[in-house]
């Protein structure tokens, strides 16, 4: 069975007790919440605040060391972009929300790691709003 991005949306935050929001909600809930632009509601945009993440990078060596290998995963690609001048020549609201440099840092890590979009099985991606993933193709257009 195949777990989709629209199925997988209440379950992020309800049993988290440290999350800002825990209500669950359907996809028609988010997409009647509250217009924040012409094109995202507020529950598609994260809140201020909402969210922390740590990794905690060691060698292999270090991992053997510790007897931390059922704990470890390998980083198999990874990049970092910020904006290009996309974002202030097109003046669109996706181009605002960070997707062209979401798009490039995505195809650098899935270089770097020697895999295409459909092979990979985790990626951790600061995702203000819906659309990275959208412009990571983990998700169709709109």
């Amino acid at each position: 069975n195949t777990l989709s991005l629209h199925d997988a949306l209440p379950i992020y935050s309800v049993h988290n007790p440290y999350s800002q929001f825990r209500n669950s909600m359907t996809w028609q809930e988010v997409l009647a919440d509250k217009p924040v632009t012409d094109h995202l509601t507020r529950a598609e945009c994260c809140p201020t605040s909402d969210g922390a993440a740590c990794a905690i990078v060691a060698s292999e060596a270090f991992v053997k060391k510790y007897g931390l290998e059922n704990q470890a995963i390998q980083i198999a690609g990874m990049s970092l972009k910020t904006d290009s001048p996309r974002l202030y020549n097109e003046r669109s609201a996706i181009e605002l929300t960070g997707a062209d440099m979401t798009r490039a840092a995505g195809k650098d890590a899935l270089s770097e790691a020697g895999i295409k979009i459909d092979q990979c099985c985790v990626a951790e991606v600061h995702d203000c709003c819906e659309c990275c993933a959208e412009a990571l193709h983990f998700a169709p257009l709109g």
